[in-house]
């Protein structure tokens, strides 16, 4: 049988492994089954939406679930996943400080961000957006609706979404010394919109 895989199962494993040992194997059981049966819940969606959904979304409602099932309490298992996501996302973050480091890299920053936002966080993936004119050196945009709130909260578990703002935060607050990472607010802290803003200093 082949070896199913998941890089978020696989690595937050390991940190399970550290504080659950004795309840590892039945965690990891758990959450693997669950994940299973949320893609299967789920085949329709389209591939936008699993861009997220596989990778991200669903890998942590499960592992929430997982621990909760196993006597974690809701409060504890969201702690977990919000410091697994703030470990995870400090590697791409050096990446991304490392890249920028090429001369006069950083200028072009916005406008990638608001081609990768076009293309990976559009309405085919379940966000709602409301833009702002793109200025030089300035991206600005406010997220209306969120599929990782709306479906976490479908699912129970909406006190998971801050690990998912975090990362955001860890990976993209400190770029680069004249980018200013200027997000205030999100969904998944309780306010009305995610306010993305990007500027060159």
């Amino acid at each position: 049988m082949k070896k199913r895989k998941n890089s978020f199962l696989d690595e937050i494993s390991v940190l399970i492994d550290e504080l659950y040992a004795e309840n590892h194997a039945t965690i990891m059981a758990y959450a693997w089954s669950r994940f299973d049966g949320l893609c299967a819940e789920n085949a329709d969606e389209s591939k936008a939406v699993q861009m997220h959904t596989r990778s991200r979304i669903y890998p942590a409602i499960s592992v929430f679930e997982a621990l909760v099932n196993c006597g974690v309490g809701r409060e504890d298992a969201a702690q977990l996943i919000l410091d697994f996501y703030i470990t995870r996302a400090q590697k791409p973050g050096k990446v991304i400080q490392k890249l920028l480091k090429i001369p006069g890299l950083y200028k072009a920053v916005p406008n990638l961000f608001l081609i990768g936002v076009n293309k990976m966080f559009g309405p085919d993936a379940g966000f709602k957006a409301r833009h702002y004119e793109s200025k030089q050196g300035c991206f600005r945009m406010d997220m209306l609706e969120c599929p990782y709130m709306s479906i976490c909260k479908k699912y129970g578990c909406p006190e998971i979404v801050p690990a998912f703002c975090a990362s955001d935060d860890v990976a993209y607050g400190n770029m680069h010394p004249k980018l200013i990472w200027g997000r205030t607010k999100t969904l998944g802290r309780g306010d009305e919109c995610c306010d993305f803003k990007l500027t060159v200093k």
